[in-house]
């Protein structure tokens, strides 16, 4: 975790145990909305067919709150920051590449299922699948998870939400927040490190930012 970030042992009920905050933002604050992140992601991915859920971390521009799940309990981890990090650097937009390059590309890392551009009305876009899914379902999956976290990071005053990811023993899913009021979402193997390939991911999203400007 980055320096100065908070950490508590939150119970099923959103009671707090043992904490160390170093925030502004309390932990009888955080429990209780951290709480209410794990509820609905849970509620979200079981109703698509995914496995239970092992941790979600959400990275919003003035801060972060990660929950990882435990047998009884979750340890919640969270850090409000004074600015955004700086923006990605960007390509000229003459040598800006095509988005179906984009998400050919990301499907080729290893250990990636597919990728999917899609609306924040769920909406498919374009997509990139090693093999066939049901890429539309998929969609709405991936947004409705965003969008569902957005409010939680906006009252904690951590937003905008930039980048989201879903850990289950099956799968991790990431989904990017594009400027343009898109969503880059990414399905890849469990076992990969879910900072592997997360700051391409987030390069990936800023060009798609800039292609559809």
């Amino acid at each position: 975790e980055e320096s100065g970030a908070s950490l508590a042992l939150i119970d099923q009920h959103g009671f707090v145990g043992a904490q160390s905050v170093d925030s502004g933002i309390d932990a009888d604050f955080a429990g209780p909305m951290a709480l209410e992140i794990v509820r609905e992601t849970n509620r979200i991915i079981s109703g698509a067919g995914f496995s239970s859920l092992e941790a979600v971390y959400l990275d919003g521009g003035l801060g972060f709150i990660n929950c990882n799940i435990l047998k009884d309990y979750f340890v919640v981890s969270w850090l409000q920051r004074e600015e955004e990090p700086p923006p990605v650097k960007k390509p000229p937009k003459d040598k800006l590449p095509l988005l179906k390059d984009l998400l050919k590309e990301i499907t080729g890392y290893p250990g990636m299922h597919g990728c999917l551009f899609v609306g924040r009305d769920g909406m498919l876009i374009d997509s990139n699948f090693k093999q066939p899914l049901e890429e539309e379902i998929l969609g709405h999956i991936f947004t409705q998870l965003l969008l569902e976290s957005e409010g939680q990071m906006e009252t904690m005053e951590l937003f905008p939400l930039r980048s989201m990811q879903v850990i289950t023993p099956g799968a991790t899913l990431t989904v990017l927040h594009v400027k343009t009021g898109a969503l880059l979402a990414i399905l890849q193997e469990p076992q990969l490190g879910r900072d592997v390939y997360l700051p391409r991911l987030v390069e990936a999203a800023a060009l798609m930012a800039e292609l559809f400007e």
